[in-house]
């Protein structure tokens, strides 16, 4: 079958998304079996780079098509599918359903229906009702759907009447890092001038509400108390309105000097991060499935994650997992990372030993798997079938 890959922009300050798609397209270049894959459209730079080395041809990016997740885009999509003989659609993230061309969907999270009150899901940018609306629509005419656990699976079952046996898991695998970037994550970098010879504990995360950087610094501010000064906390990401009240939020707790907010940051400097931090804290109230703690496994760092539905099954006993809110119990488990080196190096050789088993290449296998199954349907019609 012929089957088009299909990603909305994803900028580099995205994080997670951007790392989780890059590795996926660099691993679709080793990809030798008999389908044939169309890899549209990637506007970022060092995407396009990445996509025309995919399969036997890419295709040009449509006018004004950087985003899949409208009607108008979705309409110019199927019809250059029908035109260029797409057998199947793989969207990898947002994307508007389509009619005439079956496509893959894949659902990273369902957090709206979950835990509605947080503004970034309910009023604020995408909002609740654009939100259902959407998951409405693509669910309801995927294929098939493929999510990370078997909680995510629970839930779109749960919230869309989807019969599980047309969600399928495929647990995200660990990002693979340029040679590049580890090169240059060798030296300090300038970023962290300021923290001397501190140690640091880290937190890679945009910043929304969800993030639950306040809970942190709860945490962090009791951790200081019993641990001392030479501490730190470093915050890396991008603003998404609640930068300034996190700001404040430590000039309050009196920890505001102990707190580095970095902002974006190249992403060596985040790698040097995760292979120098006492550990990662990943305290958001959203999940289950999250890239960071995934990364920290690869550069050997411990990690401290919230305990959300479905953790448990990307993190195992890889992680230390904790209640989002539970600013005693993040503060107690930062104390023994410090105070118990052979603790603190079993977590890092257990998360090794996880994030060795979650490969890209398991991943793309996983979906072949599924392409392959439904390949045995598709050719039940020609793909320009008009009906009778």
């Amino acid at each position: 079958m012929r089957i088009a890959v299909v990603s909305s922009e994803i900028a580099i300050d995205q994080g997670g998304a951007w790392t989780f798609t890059n590795s996926l397209l660099n691993e679709l270049q080793t990809y030798s079996g008999g389908h044939e894959f169309v890899v549209w459209p990637f506007a970022q730079p060092a995407t396009k780079t990445i996509a025309r080395r995919i399969g036997r041809r890419i295709a040009k990016m449509l006018p004004g098509a950087a985003d899949w997740a409208t009607q108008a885009n979705a309409a110019q999509l199927e019809t250059r599918a029908i035109q260029e003989g797409v057998d199947l659609i793989w969207f990898l993230n947002a994307a508007e359903p389509i009619a005439r061309v079956p496509y893959i969907a894949t659902v990273w999270d369902l957090q709206h229906r979950l835990q509605p009150w947080f503004p970034e899901v309910r009023w604020s940018g995408w909002t609740w009702d654009a939100r259902e609306a959407y998951y409405s629509r693509v669910i309801a005419g995927a294929t098939r759907v493929v999510v990370g656990t078997q909680e995510g699976r629970r839930q779109v079952s749960l919230f869309y009447g989807i019969d599980p046996q047309a969600v399928h898991v495929v647990p995200f695998f660990v990002p693979q890092e340029r040679e590049q970037d580890l090169a240059d994550a060798i030296a300090r970098p300038a970023e962290l001038a300021s923290l001397g010879s501190r140690r640091f504990f880290f937190y890679p995360a945009q910043f929304w509400p969800h993030k639950n950087h306040v809970g942190l610094l709860e945490a962090f501010a009791r951790f200081l108390q019993q641990a001392g000064k030479e501490y730190a906390l470093v915050l890396v990401g991008s603003d998404k309105g609640n930068l300034e009240y996190v700001r404040k939020y430590a000039e309050r707790l009196g920890i505001a000097g102990s707190v580095l907010f970095l902002g974006f940051v190249p992403r060596s400097t985040l790698i040097y991060c995760y292979q120098h931090a006492m550990a990662l804290c990943f305290p958001t109230y959203f999940g289950p499935d999250n890239i960071p703690p995934l990364e920290a496994f690869s550069l050997r760092c411990p990690v401290i994650a919230s305990d959300v539905p479905g953790s448990e099954e990307q993190l195992g006993d890889a992680a230390v997992r904790l209640p989002p809110a539970d600013s005693i119990g993040w503060a107690e488990a930062m104390l023994m990372l410090v105070r118990d080196g052979k603790w603190r190096n079993e977590l890092i050789e257990r998360g090794e030993r996880r994030g060795s088993s979650l490969t890209a290449s398991r991943y793309v296998s996983d979906v072949i798997d599924i392409v392959d199954q439904f390949a045995l349907v598709r050719r039940c019609w020609r793909q320009d079938y008009s009906g009778g």
